[in-house]
């Protein structure tokens, strides 16, 4: 990326943004993709935290980050990805831009294009009017890609398992 970001920021809210998700998991949708004993996995862990938590899956997130001391930071990083407000998200800051765009170009498993995702999401959300969003998620993806030296395209599970390892050694900025 050509401009200055915090990339520390943008790596720990992508790896944490998704914790709260759990809560809200349709087991009942024909398209949730998991074998039986995984289902049942799920549904303990879903209860779990629930139980803990409560059903919001914002605040689940932001207590999680908050009892495990990760800077604040991070938070507004962390929260409001939406389809709903990715008009919002695409005039903000491009830490959020870029942690938005990687969770939509991140299907079950791995590295998909938005047509993908699109397709994906009109499958597993059925009520949801994904075509009202398109614009807004393409609006991100220019304000990304204008600054950088690749194309969407170049974004592939390959790739990214290339640079895996040089994510994953990044530290949690934790609170002191």
């Amino acid at each position: 990326f050509q401009l200055p970001v915090q990339r520390d920021l943008i790596i720990h809210a992508a790896l944490l943004h998704d914790l709260g998700n759990i809560l809200k998991i349709d087991f009942d949708n024909k398209y949730f993709d998991y074998t039986a004993d995984e289902v049942e996995e799920y549904k303990k862990d879903k209860a779990y935290f629930s139980n803990l938590y409560g059903t919001d899956c914002d605040h689940m997130v932001n207590a999680i980050l908050l009892s495990e001391h990760i800077t604040h930071d991070v938070e507004p990083l962390v929260n409001g990805f939406d389809l709903e407000k990715m008009n919002i998200i695409a005039k903000g800051s491009y830490e959020k831009q870029i942690v938005a765009y990687a969770d939509l170009r991140v299907g079950p498993h791995g590295a998909i294009s938005l047509p993908e995702r699109f397709a994906y999401l009109v499958k597993r959300y059925p009520k949801l009017p994904v075509h009202l969003y398109i614009d807004d998620v393409k609006e991100i993806e220019a304000n990304i890609f204008a600054h950088m030296d690749v194309s969407p395209d170049a974004i592939s599970s390959e790739e990214i398992e290339k640079e895996k390892n040089s994510f994953l050694d990044t530290e949690l900025i934790l609170v002191s």
